[in-house]
């Protein structure tokens, strides 16, 4: 094995190539993410490794500088390795803190694409532990896309499915956007954000998504009508063998006609007719998933609501949480202690660590 280190703009196609092809390749990890990172104060590193000049294992860490001394960064959905390669992750996770010890990186957050041996295997001989914060939240309701129509909407609550024939029905259409469409789109998400009270990003944000995923057909831009009165849209990532729900907002006008129910739908059904694998509808809250999983009634929150609306359309699948290491900070249970309570009362020292990463 030999390995290498480059930025996110060189040799992009060809670790976007190898993660495609991989079952556990996620768009977070792509070359397009980590060039849309950078726009927003992120730094990227990639650590690659190749066998008889082909990658076998790799993955992409982002980092972002506090403000007085060091950096901290975490690798989303990675690192990615062939299957069964407990080797490879070992060499990644190797040069990877060797990276991290030199460049003064205090805290690196791991979240594997999977709990597979030659994942969490070597994850726990090098000393990381859960950690009490996360990137992408580990529950998500995911949808297997090689299943018949019938079979999806079986699965189904029946809400949900008399939601979408009553959306078809009642005069409701999906459109493809584009980029003129951004603004709008933006307005929709600035609406939906308001009312729930979560962060809202710039429409630069989204426009920079957009230059970077959709001229690589990553990225489509989803709109729902009533006539000419625009009702609901959904930014989608088409990656990989993943469809993945990015960004979505909607009015407060004719919910009757239930035009979310009906562009979901649709996103998922476009995907499956292009051969995606997997369909996920962007996490749903920690909070609300471990009361699931404890068979309890969630609290209530703004989350929940949320969380039943994906739960209509099939069931919870529990991806592995966090995992961090502390480096240079000693000792490293007292460090864990200081990141945990800023995390959890008012999270100044990581605020810039969850900033712009994923929503």
């Amino acid at each position: 094995m030999d390995s290498s280190i480059f930025m996110p703009a060189d040799d992009g196609q060809d670790w976007d190539a190898f993660l495609a092809a991989q079952p556990a390749g996620h768009y977070t990890q792509s070359s397009l993410w980590g060039l849309l990172k950078m726009k927003f104060g992120w730094q990227a590193r990639r650590f690659v490794v190749k066998e008889h000049g082909q990658i076998i294992g790799g993955a992409q860490l982002l980092l972002r500088r506090l403000p007085l001394w060091g950096q901290i960064g975490y690798i989303s959905k990675g690192p990615v390795v062939s299957q069964g390669r407990r080797d490879v992750m070992e060499r990644l996770l190797v040069e990877i803190e060797n990276f991290a010890r030199k460049h003064i990186v205090l805290l690196l957050s791991i979240q594997p694409p999977n709990d597979l041996p030659e994942y969490m295997q070597p994850l726990i001989a090098h000393r990381y532990a859960p950690s009490s914060y996360y990137i992408i939240p580990p529950s998500t309701v995911l949808i297997d896309l090689s299943s018949t129509e019938d079979e999806i909407l079986s699965q189904m609550k029946r809400t949900t499915r008399q939601n979408i024939r009553a959306a078809q029905s009642r005069g409701v259409t999906v459109q493809e956007g584009g980029e003129a469409d951004l603004p709008a789109f933006c307005q929709l998400k600035q609406m939906t954000e308001l009312r729930s009270e979560f962060v809202h990003y710039s429409q630069e944000y989204y426009q920079e998504a957009w230059r970077q995923f959709a001229p690589r057909g990553a990225m489509k831009l989803w709109l729902a009508y009533f006539g000419d009165e625009l009702l609901a849209g959904l930014m989608a990532v088409y990656f990989g063998q993943q469809v993945v729900y990015a960004w979505a907002g909607s009015t407060r006008q004719h919910v009757d006609k239930r035009p979310n129910d009906l562009l979901f739908w649709h996103a998922m059904l476009w995907g499956k007719q292009q051969g995606y694998r997997f369909c996920d509808l962007g996490g749903i809250s920690p909070v609300v998933a471990n009361a699931l999983l404890q068979n309890k009634e969630p609290p209530e929150c703004k989350e929940k609501g949320i969380a039943r609306y994906k739960l209509g359309f099939g069931p919870m699948h529990t991806f592995p949480p966090s995992y961090d290491n502390i480096f240079i900070l000693r000792p490293r249970w007292l460090a864990r202690k200081m990141i945990s309570f800023a995390w959890s009362s008012n999270r100044q020292l990581v605020s810039r660590f969850v900033r712009g990463v994923n929503r």
